[in-house]
């Protein structure tokens, strides 16, 4: 009888490790892309450059981040697994790139497999109009936090950084990157904001009202915008920037709930929406243009 028990401990000692080990593997190759950059040209026993290595594969959690000597361009990947009936996982891998401007969400199953049906735009902006804001771009990532404990797990919209110029068949997406669309024109509407004598500048280039601006701000319009030294041609380009622009903030205004908490259902292998958080306070344009947008420039 001692026997057959330490036998049976044994086996179940045997599978949890090769379960332990299996798990290790699936998470350590979901964060390879990221891993094998940082640590491409390493000497042996070097440490990976403004690196962070969080290794908790035995409870399903791994995060690796750093530089790599390119230009000092940079990298973060996140695994996490999320354990199934059948004593499998599903993982959720999220990557970061600095340089290619370039965040992915990703699954070894479908995303649309596992992320609730009802997770889409509307989730989020219920108010959304498809027909009145038809847009090219995408203009929000979802952004999934993995967690380090637990399976309850966080998704928002970020916005994409502006001028990166995503083209997709929403404006919610699972992944984004630079592209040959990619322009830094738009930048000029930052620089113009951090500079401006009088705040309502911005508005009143929106609304063409031109004559409202100030001597000073028409001479910092005319020289950052160089349209021929011209300012009635500068401003009429930067009205055209601005009102791309004011599109996406006027999107953003109408954006009601921050954070969707996702449970996770092990039985049927997917996630469900567990909680929606509220967005409690609404702000100006010019603060969404100098606080809340990024904008693309070129790296290395």
């Amino acid at each position: 009888m001692k026997q057959k028990t330490f036998l049976s401990i044994l086996v179940i000692i045997i599978v949890q490790s090769i379960h332990a080990q299996s798990l290790k593997n699936i998470l350590w190759n979901s964060v390879n892309p990221c891993y094998s950059e940082l640590t491409y040209d390493l000497e042996e026993n070097e440490k990976i450059m403004d690196g962070e290595v969080i290794d908790d594969s035995k409870n399903g959690y791994l995060k690796v981040s750093g530089t790599f000597p390119t230009c000092g361009c940079n990298c973060t990947s996140t695994a996490g697994a999320y354990k199934q009936k059948n004593a499998t996982y599903t993982v959720l891998t999220t990557e970061e790139w600095g340089c290619s401007w370039k965040k992915k969400l990703s699954s070894n199953k479908p995303l649309q497999q596992i992320l609730p049906k009802e997770l889409m735009i509307k989730s989020f902006i219920p108010s959304y109009d498809f027909k009145k804001y038809n847009q090219k771009y995408a203009i929000f990532y979802l952004q999934i936090d993995i967690p380090k404990i637990g399976t309850d797990t966080n998704a928002s919209l970020q916005l994409i950084p502006y001028g990166v110029n995503y083209e997709a068949n929403n404006i919610l997406t699972y992944s984004y990157t630079e592209n040959d669309k990619t322009s830094d024109n738009s930048i000029v509407i930052q620089q113009i904001a951090n500079t401006i004598e009088d705040k309502q500048t911005l508005q009143y280039i929106l609304n063409k009202q031109y004559e409202k601006i100030t001597d000073k701000d028409k001479i910092l319009i005319t020289n950052t915008i160089n349209q021929d030294n011209d300012f009635l041609k500068s401003v009429t380009y930067l009205n055209k920037l601005i009102t791309q622009a004011h599109t996406i903030y006027t999107i953003y205004q109408l954006v009601k709930y921050d954070t969707i908490t996702l449970g996770w259902d092990r039985n049927k292998s997917k996630f469900y929406i567990k909680e929606k958080v509220a967005r409690s306070s609404t702000i100006s344009f010019n603060e969404f243009i100098l606080t809340k947008l990024t904008w693309w420039q070129a790296l290395c």
